[in-house]
């Protein structure tokens, strides 16, 4: 299921005012968006409490 932020990967001193516009570039720049989370990848977050509910359009 998704993470609580309790369970953050990130150390709890971050600071998000601290980052340079090129390491965001640079973490933007190192995933693939195009590649699907593989079953259980702890970077995956469930959405499901915000996005209404489970009525899926499929259009052909």
């Amino acid at each position: 299921m998704g993470q609580s932020p309790s369970h953050s990967p990130l150390p709890p001193d971050f600071d998000p005012a601290a980052i340079t516009e090129a390491q965001i570039t640079e973490i933007y720049n190192s995933f693939n968006p195009f590649q699907p989370l593989e079953p259980g990848d702890r970077f995956y977050v469930d959405c499901h409490a915000v996005r209404g509910n489970d009525n899926i359009e499929v259009y052909a």
